[in-house]
Parts: C-alpha cells; structure tokens; sequence
C-alpha cells in the first residue's frame, strides 16, 4: 500500500520527467439501501430492495415496530459484494429491559 507521501513522490517524478499526470480524489461511498418507513411501507428509497413485513411487524407513524418475538423485515440479497460496512438504525425502545439486535448483515446461507 503506497503512502500519501509516495503518491506525491510518484506524481513529482512523473511531472519532472514530462508526464501528465491526473490525481483524482476515491469516490464517495453510497447508501446501498435505505429504508425510511415514513411512506408506510418497508420499500427501500432507491427502488432496489423492498423489504417484507413478517411475523406482527407493522409500520406506524414513520417507524417500523416489532413486538420482540417473531416481528421482523425480511429484504432481498444485496446486488453487490460487501467488502467494507457502516449499519445505522435509529431505535425507540419501549423499555430499558429488553435485548436484541436492531440491524444485521448476513449472507445468502445465513451466515452473520
């Protein structure tokens, strides 16, 4: 892996020597999907994957609620590979008692 500093050394050298030379900033990452639930639904925002309400889910008021037992959301594979992730949820609970997880990432087989 090349440092900042022997990227600048590169591009120096390349310049000295005549060459043009393009240094482009990575790419933004981008949100791949999200959820919102504010139209009532478990649709994803950019149309890629709408999720399913199972168990006793149900959408109220922009939020997505489960009851703790056998409510969830159930969306489609991922389109691409997953190398590196950030998961957000905002979650309301009702009591400081209970336990779980808001969001997971798994593989086609299960697999967390």
């Amino acid at each position: 892996m090349t440092t900042t500093m022997q990227r600048w050394g590169l591009a120096s050298i390349a310049l000295l020597a005549g060459l043009s030379v393009t240094l482009r900033a990575p790419a933004a990452p981008v949100p791949v999907p999200r959820w919102t639930f504010a139209d009532g639904t478990a649709n994803d925002a950019y149309g890629l994957m709408d999720g399913t309400l199972q168990g006793e889910a149900t959408i109220s008021g922009g939020r997505l609620q489960l009851n703790g037992t056998d409510a969830h959301v159930c969306m489609l594979l991922l389109p691409v590979n997953v190398s590196e992730k950030t998961l957000v949820a905002k979650v309301s609970l009702a009591t400081l008692d209970q336990g779980g997880g808001a969001i997971t990432l798994q593989t086609s087989d299960l697999v967390l």
